[in-house]
């Protein structure tokens, strides 16, 4: 038992002192590209996000309720998109943030529940990872990011902007 203790105690050392080699594409990117993805007014991820933003507010299904009709302003799905999958006790499983959202619609709007690839949940996923235009980024505080000095790491390439 003890052998086994500590084998099992070598072996989570070894595993914790191995350094972290991932590191952002970004650094690949060209200057032109890098710039084009700090600037949210040309970076075209932004439009998905607008369109987002436009839905939260947008009244659907047989109960003629927005997603703000339930959850408020945009700005309360700060940081929503790293806690999934999460938990749904009714159902017994987990859920991804796409079946959330379908299953919210059917349940509260009474709505058709998208399908995976329309451009409406295609809208909807960027606009909960970051919730309002202007945020850096909604990833919980790690350590700082190497190439902008932002606690939140990995960070959205507009945070190194601020």
């Amino acid at each position: 038992m003890k052998r086994r203790l500590a084998a099992l105690l070598l072996f989570a050392l070894a595993a914790q002192a191995q350094t972290d080699t991932r590191r952002s594409g970004f650094a690949d990117m060209s200057p032109a590209t890098q710039a084009m993805q700090r600037d949210n007014g040309v970076n075209p991820a932004w439009l998905w996000v607008k369109d987002g933003e436009a839905l939260w507010t947008t009244a659907a299904g047989r109960s003629n309720k927005s997603c703000a009709s339930c959850h408020g302003e945009v700005s309360t799905l700060r940081g929503v998109a790293v806690r999934y999958p999460a938990w749904d006790a009714a159902l017994g499983r987990a859920l991804n943030l796409n079946q959330r959202i379908r299953q919210c619609r059917h349940r509260h709007q009474q709505a058709e529940a998208w399908p995976a690839e329309h451009a409406q949940a295609l809208a909807w996923r960027p606009m909960s990872g970051c919730s309002h235009a202007t945020c850096p980024s909604n990833r919980p505080r790690r350590r700082s990011c190497s190439r902008c000095a932002s606690k939140d790491w990995p960070c959205l390439p507009s945070a190194s902007a601020s």
